[in-house]
């Protein structure tokens, strides 16, 4: 006879184990009639709380810089366009997104005719307009 004994291995349950292997944030930023951002950024860190932080700072950066109503930004304009009327920002984002002439003669004209905007917000906008014909 073999005397072999049994052995009773008794195991303790391991709790679940939630790892967090990505965190993504996505918003849309209005940039102009029927005009959108859509940001999204993704990120990989130990905490919710953490990803979650680093993202919203970013996603208020683009806001503030891309932002057609930038009154509502979180971060402050470098250039203080929050005093200004909702018509500069739609011009200053067309002017911007162009450097064709033809483009930006007719922009000249309509700053020059614009009752919208003081003498300052024009000398800005012809000077962003000079500087969209340097990049031709």
């Amino acid at each position: 006879m073999n005397s072999m004994a049994k052995k009773t291995i008794t195991t303790t349950p391991i709790a679940p184990v939630t790892i967090l292997t990505g965190y993504t944030l996505k918003g849309t930023i209005r940039v102009g009639e029927y005009e959108n951002i859509q940001a999204e950024i993704s990120v990989q860190s130990p905490s919710i709380e953490e990803a979650h932080e680093y993202c919203m700072n970013h996603l208020k950066q683009l806001f503030a810089e891309y932002s057609l109503n930038k009154k509502k930004a979180a971060v402050a304009d470098p250039i203080h366009l929050e005093d200004k009327p909702e018509s500069y920002y739609i011009a200053f984002k067309s002017i911007s997104a162009t450097t064709d002439k033809e483009a930006l003669r007719k922009y000249d004209e309509k700053v020059t005719k614009s009752a919208n905007f003081n003498q300052s917000q024009k000398q800005e906008l012809y000077d962003l307009i000079n500087k969209q014909r340097t990049k031709q």
